[in-house]
C-alpha cells in the first residue's frame, strides 16, 4: 500500500521558502491505476498535488467527485484516497483559511501536496494509497453542502439524558433487530443511527433491552461514552444468523395474530448483483444486497435476508425500515402478509447521509427523520416546531405511515444528490411497494387493500 507524504515548499534558498512548480498534478484515478509508480524524488516531499473533497468518516480521505459525499454504497477504488500521517489532525480539527476566514475542511474541495509512500490500514480495500499531509489548501470559496457536524460519534445520552432512560412500563412482546455492517467503509453515522433508534424504542415505546438485537461491524460497540448500547453481534454471516436465531427463540411461536411486533432496521451500504437464480423476473434481473463488515464479495442478497425474516412467526407484525442504497429492491423479496416494509430509495437509486440540517452527515437522512417522527423530538431533545408535527391527523399518536410521510417530505435533494424515491409496501405477498404521496387533507389515508393502509393503523405504542 502507498501513502503520500506532503511538504508545502519546493525550493529552499537563503532561509527563504519559495513556492515552486515542482509538484506534479495527478488525479486519484491516475494514482490508483494499474502500473502507477510514484517517483518521490524531491527531498522536501512535494512531488504530487492531488485535489478532491474531504471526507472524515470513518477516517479522513479524499473523494474525486462530490457525488460520493454521504452516499450509502461502496465507493469505487479509483474514486478515493486515504489521508494519514502525523499532520492529518489538521484536517480533522477543521482548521483552514479562505479569505482570512477560518473554515472547516469537511466536504470542501481542497488540494494537497506531497509524496507517496506505503501505509497500513485496518480497512484493507479502503486505502491502497494515502497521504501523510503537511500541506492542505482549501481552494473553493463556496461553502460545502455539509460541514461542521460535530463529533463523529454523537454522544446522545449526554446531549439528551431523558432519551436514555427506559420506559417505566416495558412491553414484553415488542422486539427489534438493528443492523449495520459498513462493508469496508463503516461510517460512524451508521452507529449513530442504531443508537438513536435503540433509545427511541426503549424510552418512548417500552421495548425491553433484552428484546433488542444489535448487529454491528466487528461485534464491538464504538468506543464512545454516553450511548448505553448492548454488546452487538458481529456483522458477518455467523453473527447475523446467530442474532436471528436468538431473536426467533426469544419470540417463540405466538398463536395470537397482531399481539407481537418486530421492528427491523438496516442502515448500511447497499449494492446490486446480477440475478443468478432467476427470482427477480425479466424486467429486473438484479438482486439487491446488504453488506457485511469488511468482507467484500460476500453480501446479503435480498432473498437471503427474507429467508431470515421467514424464521419469525407470521403472527408477528413486522415493520422493516431499510436505509441502504437500492433498498427498494428488498421490498419485493421481503413482502408478506402482516408485514410493512419501507425503503429509503428505489431499487435503482442511492440513499444518502443527512445534509439538510445539523448534525450534518452524522446520521442517515431518511431514517433520521423517520426516527425523529417516532420520537416527536430531535435526537438532542430539542422540540419540533408546531408546524412540523408528524401526527398529521391529530390523534396524539404517530403511525408508521405518518412517520414515513414525515421522513419522505424531508429527505430532499442536497449535496449534488437527487432526492431519492421512497417506497412503502404492506400486507402483500409480492410487491415493489408504492411511492405514497402526502394526502391533501391531514385525516386522509389509503383505502383498505392499498399500500399504506396497514401502515396507517400500525403504531409502536
Amino acid at each position: 500500500m502507498l501513502n503520500l507524504k506532503i511538504f508545502p515548499f519546493c525550493f529552499l534558498t537563503l532561509g527563504l521558502f519559495l513556492f515552486g512548480s515542482c509538484a506534479e498534478k495527478v488525479s486519484i484515478a491516475e494514482i490508483k491505476a494499474d502500473g502507477f509508480s510514484p517517483k518521490n524524488t524531491n527531498p522536501f516531499g512535494s512531488d504530487y498535488e492531488i485535489r478532491g473533497y474531504v471526507v472524515l468518516d470513518p477516517v479522513p480521505f479524499l473523494v474525486s467527485d462530490p457525488y460520493w459525499l454521504g452516499i450509502n454504497k461502496p465507493i469505487p477504488d479509483s474514486a478515493y484516497i486515504l489521508l494519514t500521517g502525523s499532520r492529518v489532525g489538521k484536517i480533522v480539527e477543521q482548521i483552514g483559511k479562505i479569505g482570512g476566514q477560518t473554515v472547516g475542511y469537511e466536504g470542501r474541495f481542497v488540494k494537497i501536496r506531497g509524496n507517496i509512500t506505503s501505509v497500513e490500514t485496518p480497512y484493507d480495500s479502503l486505502a491502497e494509497l494515502a497521504f501523510e499531509s503537511n500541506s492542505i489548501t482549501a481552494i473553493s470559496a463556496e461553502a460545502p453542502c455539509c460541514n461542521g457536524g460535530g463529533p463523529m460519534v454523537v454522544p446522545i445520552c449526554s446531549l439528551n439524558a431523558s432519551i436514555c432512560a427506559p420506559h417505566p412500563t416495558p412491553a414484553p412482546r415488542k422486539f427489534a433487530l438493528l443492523y449495520s455492517g459498513g462493508h469496508n467503509q463503516p461510517f460512524k453515522r451508521y452507529w449513530n443511527d442504531l443508537v438513536f433508534m435503540y433509545h427511541v424504542l426503549r424510552s418512548k415505546y417500552g421495548f425491553p433491552a433484552e428484546n433488542i438485537f444489535v448487529v454491528y461491524k466487528d461485534g464491538n460497540a464504538e468506543p464512545a461514552p454516553h450511548c448505553n448500547m448492548p454488546d452487538p453481534y458481529a456483522a458477518n454471516l455467523a453473527g447475523l444468523n446467530a442474532a436471528f436465531a436468538d431473536l426467533d427463540l426469544k419470540i417463540g411461536n405466538p398463536t395470537l395474530p397482531n399481539n407481537d411486533l418486530l421492528f427491523v432496521f438496516t442502515t448500511n451500504h447497499g449494492g446490486q448483483y446480477a440475478d443468478l437464480n432467476a427470482d427477480e423476473g425479466a424486467l429486473d434481473g438484479i438482486d439487491e444486497s446488504l453488506f457485511f463488515y469488511n468482507q467484500p464479495g460476500t453480501p446479503i442478497l435480498d432473498e437471503t435476508f427474507n429467508d431470515l425474516l421467514n424464521l419469525i412467526s407470521p403472527n408477528v407484525t413486522l415493520v422493516g425500515l431499510y436505509e441502504q442504497c437500492h433498498s427498494g429492491g428488498f421490498l419485493k423479496d421481503c413482502a408478506a402478509p402482516n408485514r410493512i416494509n419501507i425503503a429509503a430509495s428505489g431499487a435503482l437509486e442511492d440513499s444518502y447521509g443527512l445534509c439538510t440540517i445539523h448534525p450534518c452527515m452524522r446520521y442517515e437522512a431518511f431514517s433520521y427523520f423517520f426516527t425523529v417522527a417516532l420520537y416527536g423530538k430531535y435526537h438532542d431533545g430539542s422540540p419540533l416546531s408546531t408546524s412540523d408535527i408528524p401526527d398529521r391527523n391529530g390523534d396524539t399518536r404517530v403511525s408508521i405511515l405518518e412517520a414515513y410521510w414525515f421522513a419522505k417530505e424531508r429527505d430532499v435533494a442536497c449535496c449534488n444528490h437527487a432526492a431519492p424515491t421512497h417506497f412503502l409496501d404492506d400486507d402483500s405477498t409480492t410487491s415493489d411497494g408504492s411511492n405514497i404521496d402526502l394526502p391533501a387533507t391531514p385525516s386522509s389515508k389509503p383505502a383498505a387493500g392499498n399500500d399504506g393502509f396497514k401502515a396507517s393503523t400500525t403504531f409502536l405504542d
